[in-house]
């Protein structure tokens, strides 16, 4: 009994890319339910954050980055530091926060054309309701050959869109669908999409949850089947 626990145990064992912490990974308890293998006990990196760690290093691992410019929406405190390391100018911004170096609104980015190298915001999209002009924007302020990071939570086939925003889902106005990235492609000249098999298993970047029930407070989820999700990251080429 206790070998089969053991092997059990080893055979959970992942890689944490952000850290390199070697060993189990926490579960987490959201609000809409378990998820298994998903939080690094070390730095804190969930599923999403370290595909989407994975796939930057794989962009811009030939590009002298100490050159380059990042503007980054809502960061997410695991990153930022690290952020601010790799690029030569590194700017944040949100709509609240003290440690923001600006504050606005996506829909109208105050900065001239072709400004910034990269742009970064990691499920924010799906809180812009008119994020078709959020997405112009972001294309605007990049530079020539620039490119944009753009990851939602992809749920289901078919994105919704909701009438109001959910205080329940942190203000969502919609659930992104596989076809939401059909918004970006009509926006930026090429759309790359990384996905949770593009890199090794080591590293556990799956969504294991059960998504075929989602609280009341969340009625217009759709259900998926299945205990094991794909996560995206699409990357965005002006």
């Amino acid at each position: 009994m206790l070998l089969q626990w053991l092997r059990t145990l080893w055979g959970h064992r992942f890689l944490c890319p952000v850290c390199g912490y070697s060993g189990v990974f926490h579960m987490v308890s959201p609000s809409t339910g378990r998820r298994e293998h998903a939080r690094c006990p070390a730095c804190g990196a969930l599923e999403r954050q370290r595909l989407q760690y994975l796939v930057m290093e794989e962009v811009l691992k030939d590009m002298d980055t100490r050159q380059m410019s990042m503007l980054h929406a809502v960061p997410e405190k695991i990153f930022i530091d690290k952020l601010r390391a790799t690029f030569g100018h590194y700017v944040t911004t949100g709509v609240s926060g003290k440690s923001m170096d600006f504050r606005f609104d996506l829909t109208s980015i105050p900065f001239t054309e072709a400004t910034f190298d990269v742009f970064f915001a990691s499920h924010v999209l799906e809180n812009v309701a008119n994020d078709l002009l959020a997405m112009r924007e972001v294309q605007r302020v990049l530079k020539p050959g620039g490119f944009a990071f753009l990851p939602v939570p992809v749920i289901g086939v078919k994105t919704i869109e909701y009438l109001e925003p959910n205080a329940q889902e942190e203000g969502n106005v919609r659930c992104p669908g596989e076809d939401y990235f059909e918004r970006l492609r009509s926006v930026f000249s090429k759309v790359k999409i990384y996905t949770s098999d593009h890199f090794l298993q080591k590293y556990q970047l799956y969504c294991y949850e059960d998504r075929t029930h989602w609280p009341e407070t969340m009625p217009l989820r759709p259900k998926v089947t299945g205990l094991k999700h794909m996560d995206y990251v699409p990357v965005c080429f002006k």
